[in-house]
């Protein structure tokens, strides 16, 4: 997997931890939303797939 996509898992599921900490609910297709806002196009594929990743790795 490409450290990119790594960083952006690390990013995602900490903040679903922070999430669940504070407010005991995380919408994981919120998260990945916020993050892609105001990212290039290459880092919008990143994010994607790292959003992939995690929603695999919940349901897996």
């Amino acid at each position: 997997m490409d450290s990119r996509i790594e960083f952006y898992v690390s990013k995602i599921e900490a903040e679903i931890l922070r999430n669940l900490a504070e407010h005991d609910n995380a919408d994981l297709y919120q998260i990945a939303h916020d993050l892609i806002q105001y990212e290039t196009a290459e880092r919008i594929e990143s994010i994607c797939q790292a959003y992939e990743v995690v929603k695999h790795e919940l349901a897996g």
